[in-house]
C-alpha cells in the first residue's frame, strides 16, 4: 500500500519529505542505506530541523563482525544525528516494530516538528510478528484554564494588539483569522507563516516581516500595548538578523515547543505551552469579551502602517534584476501577473538565493502552506525535490517551483524523477548566469566578483533530455502564464535576467573604495576612523 518514490540521491529524498511535510502538515518517510546513505541525508535532516519539518528517516543497519575493524559502511549515526534530530530510535527486534514505530511518529509530530531516525538492524527484518492495530501517537498541548483567564484579562486591558503568526500558528486554520477580526489586530507574519491570513486582508500588514524595514515593524510594535506571538521561534532568519525589537512586558508567547519558549532570544512576559489550534480556539469561546468597538487600530491606520512598509522596503530592492527578454517590464510586473493569473490556493516552493528574496517580496500568498522555502538553514538545492514533495502530498493543487540557476543544477536530475513518477508541476527559472546572492556580496564588498559566475547548459536541451518540456519567456505574461496553468506534465520556463543599472554603480563605488583603502592614503584613513569612532 505504500508509494515509494526512488529519488536521484538521498540528500534530495530528505528534501522531497520535507516539502511533504510543510505542503500537508503530514509526516513522509525517507528510507536510505547506511553509511554513505545516511550521510547524503544529513543536509535535509538539518534543514527538517531548521524548518519545524516532521519526517522519519528509516535506516538498516549492517551486522558487525566482532574483533574486525575498518568494516562495511559503519559510522556512528546516532552522534552524527544527534544535533539535527529529535530522537534516534534503534529497533533490534521484531517485536519492538510497531511499538517504536509509533514512538518515532508520535514524537516527530508533537511539539515542535521535527525529523527522527529510526534506526532497524539487519535481524529485525527477518521474523513474523503479530502486528497490532497502531494509531499514529501525537500528544496534543492544551494551555491551562488559568492561562486563558489571564490571557483574556491582559486582552482586556489593552487598546491595540499585534498578532504575530509563524509556522505552528497554521493550526489555528481560519480561527485565526476570526480573533484578530475581533480585536482588529494587525498581523505580521515571518516567512515560514506566511499564509496564516490572505495577504490580501486588511488585518495583513508585514507579510514577511523579515525583508523589512524592521524599524517600521519595530514602530508598530511600539504602538501597540500588547503583541500575541502564536507558533513563531524568533529565530535569526525570522528576525531580520535578530533586528526586531520586541519589549518583553508586552509579549505573549504561545508554542508547543518547551525549547522554543525556552529561548534567550526574545524572553516573553507571559509563556504558554500550547497547540496553537487549541489555544485559539480556546480564547474564541469567550467572542463577546473579546470583541469592543473601542478596540484595536483603525482601519485608515492599518492602512497607512501597511503602505509605509510596503513603501520603505522598496529600497531593499533597488538591485531588482532586468529581465532579458522584456527590459520595458519589471520584476514586480512579472509577479503581478502571476499573482493575478493564479488560483489563490497554489503552492509556491522556493530554493536558497537571490531568486528566494525576489518571490518572497513580491509574491502575494493567500493561503496556508502558500508558500514554501528552506527557511533557517538555507539549503541550495532544495527547491525541486521540495516541489515534487508537496505535489505528492497535494496531488489535485497546483504547485510551482521558483528556483536560480544555481539552484536548478544542485538538483537537477529529480526532474527526471518527477517525469517517471508522472508528477505534475512547473518550474520558473530565473537564469541570471551565477550565484545570485553571492555575487552581489561580493561586487557591494570588493566591486569583483570571484567563482560566482556559472556556465550553465541549454536549458531547453536539458529539459528534452529529462523528458520535460520547455518554454523561455517572451515578454508576454499573460499569455506564458496561461500556457504555464493549463499544460501538464514537468514544465521549465527559464527567465534570463541581467544586472540592474543599480549594480553597476554599486560595483563602481566598491571598486573605488576597495583601491582607495590600498593606497598609501589607506593606513591613515583607517587610523581618522577609528579615531573619530572612538570619540
Amino acid at each position: 500500500s505504500f508509494r515509494c518514490v526512488l529519488a536521484t540521491d538521498e540528500t534530495a529524498a530528505a528534501f522531497m519529505a520535507n516539502g511533504y511535510y510543510r505542503a500537508s502538515g503530514k509526516p513522509a518517510i525517507v528510507a536510505a542505506i547506511p553509511g554513505p546513505g545516511f550521510t547524503n541525508t544529513l543536509t535535509g535532516i538539518a534543514e527538517a530541523r531548521h524548518d519545524s519539518a516532521a519526517l522519519i528517516m528509516i535506516v538498516e543497519t549492517n551486522e558487525e563482525t566482532p574483533g574486525r575493524d575498518f568494516q562495511l559502511q559503519v559510522v556512528d549515526m546516532e552522534a552524527m544525528s544527534k544535533p539535527v534530530t529529535k530522537a534516534f530510535i534503534s529497533i533490534s527486534d521484531p517485536a519492538q516494530v510497531a511499538e517504536r514505530v509509533a514512538e518515532a511518529f508520535g514524537i516527530a509530530v508533537s511539539g515542535e516538528p521535527g525529523p527522527v531516525i529510526i534506526e532497524v538492524e539487519s535481524r529485525a527484518l527477518h521474523g513474523t510478528v503479530q502486528y497490532p492495530d497502531t494509531q499514529e501517537h501525537k500528544i496534543e498541548l492544551s494551555a491551562e484554564k488559568e492561562q486563558i483567564n489571564d490571557v483574556l484579562q491582559r486582552i482586556s486591558e489593552a487598546e491595540k494588539i499585534v498578532i504575530v503568526a509563524g509556522q505552528g500558528a497554521f493550526a489555528a486554520g481560519i480561527d485565526l483569522l476570526e480573533l484578530a477580526e475581533l480585536l482588529n489586530a494587525p498581523v505580521v507574519t515571518n516567512c515560514s507563516g506566511r499564509g496564516a491570513i490572505s495577504e490580501s486582508h486588511a488585518l495583513s500588514v508585514a507579510a514577511d516581516f523579515c525583508l523589512g524595514p524592521m524599524e517600521e515593524v519595530n514602530n508598530l510594535f511600539d504602538k501597540c500595548d500588547l503583541i500575541l506571538a502564536i507558533g513563531c521561534k524568533f529565530s535569526h532568519n525570522g528576525t531580520g538578523g535578530f533586528e526586531l525589537i520586541i519589549p518583553s512586558e508586552k509579549l505573549i508567547r504561545v508554542d508547543s515547543s518547551k525549547r522554543v519558549l525556552k529561548s534567550k532570544n526574545y524572553p516573553a512576559n507571559m509563556s504558554i505551552l500550547s497547540d496553537a489550534g487549541v489555544f485559539v480556539r480556546a480564547l474564541l469561546e469567550h467572542r463577546e469579551s473579546l470583541s469592543r468597538s473601542a478596540r484595536g487600530f483603525d482601519t485608515q491606520e492599518i492602512t497607512d502602517i501597511k503602505k509605509n512598509i510596503l513603501s520603505k522596503r522598496k529600497d531593499n530592492f533597488r538591485f531588482d534584476p532586468i529581465i532579458t527578454d522584456w527590459p520595458e517590464g519589471t520584476i514586480a510586473e512579472f509577479f503581478a501577473a502571476f499573482n493575478s493569473s493564479s488560483s489563490s490556493d497554489v503552492c509556491v516552493v522556493t530554493d536558497a538565493g537571490f531568486h528566494q528574496a525576489l518571490v518572497r517580496n513580491y509574491l502575494r500568498v493567500e493561503s496556508i502552506r502558500g508558500l514554501i522555502v528552506p527557511s533557517d538553514f538555507q539549503s541550495v538545492g532544495y527547491g525541486i525535490p521540495a516541489v515534487i514533495g508537496a505535489k505528492l502530498a497535494n496531488p489535485e493543487k497546483e504547485v510551482v517551483a521558483m528556483v536560480g540557476d544555481c539552484s536548478l543544477m544542485a538538483s537537477a536530475m529529480e526532474l527526471r524523477t518527477a517525469v517517471r513518477e508522472n508528477i505534475d508541476f512547473a518550474v520558473i527559472l530565473f537564469n541570471d548566469g551565477g550565484l545570485g546572492s553571492i555575487r552581489l556580496q561580493q561586487l557591494a564588498a570588493f566591486g569583483k566578483e570571484f567563482s560566482a559566475v556559472l556556465d550553465n547548459p541549454d536549458f531547453s536541451k536539458f529539459a528534452e533530455s529529462v523528458g520535460g518540456e520547455y518554454e523561455r519567456f517572451d515578454g508576454n505574461p499573460k499569455t506564458v502564464f496561461k500556457r504555464l496553468h493549463q499544460s501538464k506534465g514537468v514544465r521549465l520556463l527559464e527567465v534570463r535576467t541581467e544586472d540592474s543599472p543599480e549594480v553597476e554603480k554599486m560595483r563602481r563605488r566598491s571598486a573605488l573604495r576597495e583601491k582607495v583603502s590600498d593606497s598609501f592614503l589607506g593606513a591613515p584613513l583607517k587610523r581618522l576612523k577609528r579615531w573619530i569612532g572612538g570619540h
